[in-house]
């Protein structure tokens, strides 16, 4: 019994798994493949043509005769020949003459010597991509490949695109795999080896072998100069190299270090980049250069350089793990940095510590006698309340005994008057006033802050007491004496008042030199009892009493002229401006005390103007409150004088209005009449460009809304 004919076209689809479990790399996929061609179509050669990714040009990878070593890697670009045709239409091409087909390359027979009469070619893709092409040329019998020669490289070229992509995974796994296992010992050889030549060398070997380098070498970059030398080669002109330095920025290294980025060149020499003075002092000649920055978080501080490096497939996976070799690298060398400074910084930093630890001894000495020789009462306590200082002050001002308190808590430390003290908490700058009855009685102003660590944890307090026992006499006394100087002011002053007004209406006196005189005392008069009420007012607010507001309806246009009339009788040579609707304006008030605020504010406005100047009263009503605003063209007010404007006896530190009389009371007691009225007092001031007082008075008083 005859056994049935064998498929040709079966058989070469069948013989493909063979080839699939021998694709460890598409190198040996293409020799195997190859052959398997040749065999199917009787064919002198055959190719595995792939599109090269990051270039997109065709690769020839094999041809089993002897012409393959030369068109092993042939490059072309995408769409030349008819391989590049193939791929281009994703289309079979059958060329009977391939010399006279215009599609034809002649690059790749006048590189292999190679003489190509006919081709058969078909292209491969992936999901609709074409990854490539394989070719059968020249039937061994002569004869044009035949219409199933064409369907059966269609059947062979779908299978290839299954085979090309096994092959590469498995080419990818195990690169992959060779990489970990670099970057792993490398990783152990930084940390395991502390000799930096030792360990660099190793690192520049390890690039060298991934990406089949010449030669490879570390340059550094001067951290002042920038200036460029090579601290470490690996290669034929290894002697020379180390001796040579580079201008900053110069060379494919120099710009690589520049921008911080890989670089990579197939041609140096026809990058304008590239320094050629390196190839000429060692006599080497750089084909092509991969220059990989050394980056730390401080900068690049320079570069992995390799050289003359061969043309693989798979560059962008080399050149990925380079740059990892280089990171390496670079911890490397600024670990090395690291220890060299360490070293030379321990003695100096412990030199600087002691100096510091003496210095701050005596500082602490310095303060604690300070401390413990001050008049003020101080106390330090821990977060914890025990009792950190504790000086004689102190020990005195609230009767703690002679026995050691430092450390103590403050519970067992029973007294009263100190537990009083410290119950207040923190206070504002200004302190708080305290009276104290034991051990003795005493006015103290007590000041008490919490100390924060820098984390803003509390670390403790710090509480000063300072006794202001005399002072509050001394002040006492003062008020007192202002009060009863006032009182017996008050009596003669009304006498004389009186007595002048009388004379200035005496018909018998009207000579002019007889009515300026009595004028000149009767306004005198005047002057000096606004001068005893301030007194009475300030002496009332000093005793810590209200001051009495006689409430009216007060018309503040009328009021205002009157009081600019009368400031018009002492300023003659100054000119008075009143801006006011022309309706009356009636607030709930007390009209003396309003006249004494604008008279106070009139009058300091003249006093701080050069001669013949104007001052402006501008009246401003509002639907709750009603603005009067003087404003002058004087010597202004510095900013720095500006919070202590309203204290008591407040005077500007300028020497021009040191020249200026006065007690200093006027805008302490304006401001004080003016909240008695419920309203705010405000000032804006700058010097040279005069100054503007503010009032804002309700309309009417809050209980009547």
């Amino acid at each position: 019994m005859m056994e049935p004919p064998v498929d040709p076209r079966a058989s070469a689809l069948a013989d493909l798994t063979p080839l699939l479990a021998q694709a460890t790399d598409v190198a040996s996929l293409a020799v195997a493949l190859s052959a398997h061609l040749c065999r199917a179509f009787r064919s002198a050669a055959a190719s595995l043509v792939l599109v090269d990714s990051a270039t997109d040009e065709l690769v020839f990878y094999t041809a089993p005769d002897d012409s393959s070593a030369l068109l092993n890697r042939v490059r072309l670009d995408r769409g030349e020949g008819i391989a590049g045709w193939v791929c281009e239409h994703q289309r079979i091409a059958n060329v009977t003459s391939a010399r006279a087909d215009e599609r034809f390359c002649m690059r790749a027979d006048e590189a292999t010597g190679f003489y190509t009469r006919s081709v058969l070619c078909a292209p491969f893709s992936v999901d609709g991509v074409v990854h490539g092409a394989i070719e059968v040329l020249n039937r061994v019998d002569d004869q044009p490949y035949s219409p199933a020669d064409e369907v059966l490289i269609a059947d062979i070229a779908a299978q290839v695109s299954v085979l090309v992509a096994h092959a590469r995974l498995v080419t990818g796994l195990r690169r992959r795999n060779d990489e970990l296992t670099t970057l792993i010992d490398i990783d152990r050889t930084v940390n395991r080896v502390h000799d930096l030549d030792e360990l660099v060398g190793t690192i520049l070997q390890s690039a060298m072998d991934v990406t089949q380098a010449i030669g490879g070498s570390l340059v550094l970059a001067d951290a002042d100069t920038g200036v460029l030398r090579f601290f470490q080669a690996v290669g034929a002109a290894k002697a020379q190299l180390l001796d040579i330095k580079i201008e900053r920025g110069k060379g494919l290294v120099g710009a690589c270090i520049e921008d911080g980025e890989t670089v990579f060149v197939r041609d140096a020499y026809a990058d304008e980049r590239f320094f050629q003075d390196v190839d000429l002092a060692t006599g080497f000649r750089t084909r092509s250069l991969m220059a990989v920055p050394l980056k730390t978080p401080a900068g690049v501080i320079g570069a992995l350089e390799l050289v003359n490096l061969p043309e693989v497939e798979d560059l962008d996976a080399r050149t990925s793990l380079v740059e990892a070799l280089a990171s390496q690298a670079a911890v490397a060398l600024e670990r090395a940095q690291l220890y060299r400074r360490l070293a030379s910084r321990v003695k100096s930093a412990d030199a600087a510590l002691q100096k510091t630890n003496r210095r701050l001894s005596d500082e602490k000495a310095r303060l604690t006698a300070m401390i413990e020789h001050m008049a003020d009462a101080v106390i330090m306590i821990d977060a914890d309340n025990n009792l950190l200082m504790v000086n004689d002050a102190a020990v005195s001002m609230f009767g703690l005994g002679r026995e050691s308190l430092v450390g103590k808590a403050l519970l067992d430390v029973r007294n009263p008057t100190l537990a009083a003290v410290l119950a207040m908490g923190d206070t504002e700058d200004e302190g708080r006033e305290t009276r104290l009855e034991e051990p003795e009685p005493r006015v103290m102003r007590v000041h008490s802050a919490t100390v924060d660590g820098p984390s803003g944890e509390r670390v403790g307090r710090v509480v000063v007491c300072t006794d202001i026992t005399e002072l509050t006499e001394l002040a006492k006394l003062r008020t007192e004496l202002v009060s009863f100087v006032s009182h017996e002011l008050r009596t003669p002053l009304t006498s004389i008042k009186g007595f002048a007004s009388a004379l200035l209406a005496d018909s018998r006196l009207q000579h002019d030199d007889h009515r300026g005189f009595i004028g000149i005392i009767d306004h005198e008069c005047d002057r000096l009892r606004r001068m005893v009420a301030d007194l009475l007012c300030i002496s009332r607010i000093d005793s810590g009493r209200a001051l009495e507001v006689q409430w009216q309806r007060v018309d503040l246009v009328a009021l205002a002229r009157r009081v600019i009339d009368a400031q018009e009788v002492y300023s003659p040579d100054h000119t008075y401006e009143l801006v006011a609707p022309g309706t009356e304006i009636r607030i709930d008030a007390d009209s003396d005390k309003l006249e004494q605020i604008l008279t106070n504010l009139l009058n300091n406005a003249f006093k701080y103007s050069p001669p013949r100047s104007t001052t402006q009263l501008v009246i401003e009503p509002g639907e709750a409150e009603v603005a009067l605003r003087v404003a002058d063209h004087g010597y202004g007010i510095a900013s720095q004088d500006l919070p202590s404007l309203f204290t008591q006896y407040g005077r500007l530190r300028d020497a021009h209005s040191r020249r200026i009389g006065g007690t200093g009371l006027g805008l302490y007691l304006t401001k004080h009449l003016v909240e008695a009225h419920g309203g705010r007092l405000e000032v804006e001031s700058a010097l040279g460009r005069g100054s503007t007082f503010t009032v804002w008075l309700p309309r009417s008083r809050a209980w009547e809304e």
